[in-house]
């Protein structure tokens, strides 16, 4: 399905209308020369007011949207409004904008990422991040050259086939090569787990890190690490750890799968997505077969691949479904298997998944992970699927406990800023049995009322 570009530009001085048309005419001549051109097709809309804004989305439905706007003195992106006045339009009504076009349940292909290329719009893109996967805004003035070198490596990378975090940094790289190392955009992306402590790591969890190593080292034979533990004993903090120290030569995906309303649908999309993978011959090739066979050649590309598979698993009979699934799991799996690196899935908050999607990852999944030698799957949650057939000789467990190293806490306690004793940290584990969420969130308060 092709994906539609929306370019909105704003031409709020005299002296800004050459920089526009330089960074259009560019984004059009990367994608044109690129190798997946007849995926995207870029429409633009020029010297827009407020309220074209809305009127292009109605009209275009695209699935990114890239605001270019420049005004010295003003912090954000600017539009002229009805008389002809440069207007700056504000966080909260970009934040109700994209609230409406990212909603999955009035569109098939929502709004999937927006690129604000103007001046000082990093407020906004944290309002519109609310809503939107992938945001990306510049943290201070950029000079019009800059925000264009960005705009070019960005929109090259796409074209090439590359995922939004892949052209996200070679945009950054464009502008690095251009002799700016300061002004560098920001990408927000409300798809990856929030840093819950941007501190020191806790020395707590030893045991489970040196699990990791030996197996992301292919020190012992298990691929598989079940991580289990009640709702604030630190799960998320430790996969963010595992995540930040896989080797180079491994290539990893994290999916929250608490937010995989559609279920296997929505997981092959996210792991492809986050492997940076466009080309899954077998994969591919399975789904069109099944389109084909359910709706016919006619209809084939008019929908995303996640809504591909939601309507070919759409099927009443079980054994037919099941089917269909262990089908679309063999292919995917042979296409990760004949990737050139080892590859890593983590998978967060497996109680909260559905329960079709639960049950398939307890069988299917996990025995073709059993199968295939390169990939490693990390399953983190309250609850963990009971090791069982093929892949319970593969598979590690481990529940986290209670934190009750005394030093563990008073490093974190010095971290920010409070001068506890070894008595006086042994007496906070123990009024707060340990927990982590709950000592940090105690110190953390501590911490504020030092500083005030």
């Amino acid at each position: 399905m092709q994906k539609k570009i929306l370019f909105l530009a704003a031409n709020t001085a005299n002296d800004t209308r050459q920089r526009l048309d330089a960074e259009l005419r560019d984004i059009e001549e990367g994608l044109r020369r690129s190798q997946h051109r007849d995926q995207f097709t870029l429409i633009q809309r020029l010297a827009v007011r407020p309220r074209d804004i809305q009127r292009a989305m109605l009209e275009e439905t695209p699935q990114i949207v890239h605001f270019s706007g420049y005004r010295e003195g003003l912090e954000g992106l600017v539009f002229k409004d009805e008389n002809g006045k440069a207007s700056l339009v504000s966080e909260k009504a970009l934040e109700g904008l994209f609230e409406l076009f990212s909603n999955p349940a009035e569109f098939t292909d929502p709004v999937n990422c927006v690129v604000l290329n103007g001046c000082y719009s990093q407020i906004q893109a944290e309002a519109i991040a609310k809503h939107v996967p992938y945001v990306v805004g510049m943290t201070k003035t950029f000079e019009g050259h800059t925000a264009i070198e960005f705009a070019v490596g960005f929109y090259d990378a796409l074209g090439a086939g590359r995922s939004v975090e892949f052209a996200y940094k070679v945009g950054c790289t464009a502008v690095q090569l251009s002799g700016n190392e300061q002004a560098l955009p920001i990408m927000i992306d409300s798809t990856a787990p929030k840093a819950m402590l941007q501190r020191r790591q806790l020395a707590n969890r030893t045991k489970e890190i040196e699990q990791f190593y030996r197996m992301v080292n292919r020190e012992c034979f298990q691929r598989i690490l079940l991580v289990e533990a009640p709702s604030g004993y630190g799960k998320t903090s430790l996969l963010m750890r595992f995540e930040a120290e896989c080797p180079r030569t491994l290539k990893s995906a994290w999916v929250d799968l608490k937010a995989a309303k559609t279920g296997a649908p929505y997981l092959f999309s996210r792991i492809r997505e986050k492997l940076g993978v466009r080309q899954l011959p077998n994969f591919d090739q399975m789904i069109e077969e099944f389109v084909d066979a359910r709706l016919g050649i006619k209809n084939r590309g008019e929908k995303s691949q996640e809504n591909q598979i939601k309507t070919i698993l759409n099927i009443q009979d079980e054994d037919s479904r099941s089917f269909v699934l262990t089908e679309l799991g063999k292919a995917f799996f042979t296409d990760l298997s004949n990737m050139p690196c080892s590859i890593l899935i983590i998978l967060d908050t497996f109680n909260a998944a559905p329960e079709t999607l639960a049950n398939w990852i307890a069988g299917g999944f996990l025995a073709e992970v059993a199968d295939s030698e390169n990939v490693l799957v990390i399953l983190a949650g309250q609850k963990v699927p009971e090791p069982s057939g093929e892949w319970k000789r593969f598979h590690q467990h481990c529940r986290l406990d209670s934190i009750l190293e005394v030093d563990a806490w008073q490093d974190y306690a010095q971290d920010i800023g409070l001068s506890f004793n070894r008595d006086e940290i042994r007496t906070a584990i123990r009024i707060l049995k340990g927990q982590p969420s709950e000592i940090v969130k105690a110190f953390d308060v501590m911490a504020k009322d030092v500083e005030a």
